[in-house]
């Protein structure tokens, strides 16, 4: 039997988000990796489960192990495709070798909470990444934008504003998305300088 490496998108968070095909490979999996918190709420006492750290040479290794005897199951949140550990495992392993399960990406349920079409929008992450900034700079397109703990919302708001954006620009502020205490905040950028920071925000900027 030849064994694959199931990349499995986890959506936002909450349970019901994640799409039945990967819920049943998640109940099927023997072995599950992922972060500590996917863990803890989607892996049973029978499952091995390998947490992702920031050793990424060491997951390649315990991945290359597991192939040997069974299908692991990669958890990553919201969509793999969309700023995931998708990309770092192409560069490792052979498109034969996985098999990729969609998922609900935060951007993705953000702009559906706000009943706004995504097509035309463009998105960016900040999270890790620096600021692209002929995305910052362009004014035509609603912006997404994935935040992380230094490219924080006060930070990026600071971004745009010396992009060109105007300092009354509607803002959409989210977090925790999918769960009890999810919440979303609509304001101007000026008004956003001032918020208190949140972790795990993402931001949508409308034109």
């Amino acid at each position: 039997m030849e064994y694959k490496i199931i990349v499995a998108g986890i959506g936002p968070g909450h349970p019901d988000y994640i799409l039945p095909a990967v819920q049943r490979a998640i109940a099927q999996a023997s072995c599950l990796v992922g972060g500590q918190r996917a863990l803890s709420t989607l892996a049973k006492s029978h499952q091995k489960c390998i947490p992702i750290t920031k050793d990424l040479s060491a997951l390649v290794t315990s991945l290359q192990v597991a192939l040997k005897h069974t299908s692991p199951v990669v958890l990553v949140s919201g969509d793999p495709g969309f700023y995931s550990l998708l990309a770092f495992l192409r560069r490792h392993f052979s498109p034969q070798q996985l098999c990729v399960l969609p998922g609900i990406s935060s951007l993705q349920f953000l702009f559906a909470k706000l009943a706004l079409p995504w097509q035309n929008a463009r998105f960016i992450s900040l999270h890790g990444r620096q600021p692209q900034q002929e995305i910052l700079r362009d004014k035509r397109h609603t912006l997404g934008i994935l935040t992380d703990n230094f490219y924080n919302v006060q930070r990026i708001t600071q971004l745009l504003i010396e992009a060109g954006w105007p300092a009354d620009t509607t803002i959409v502020i989210a977090s925790q998305l999918s769960y009890p205490d999810e919440k979303i905040i609509t304001c101007s950028l000026q008004e956003a300088l001032s918020l208190s920071p949140r972790k795990n925000s993402i931001l949508v900027v409308l034109t």
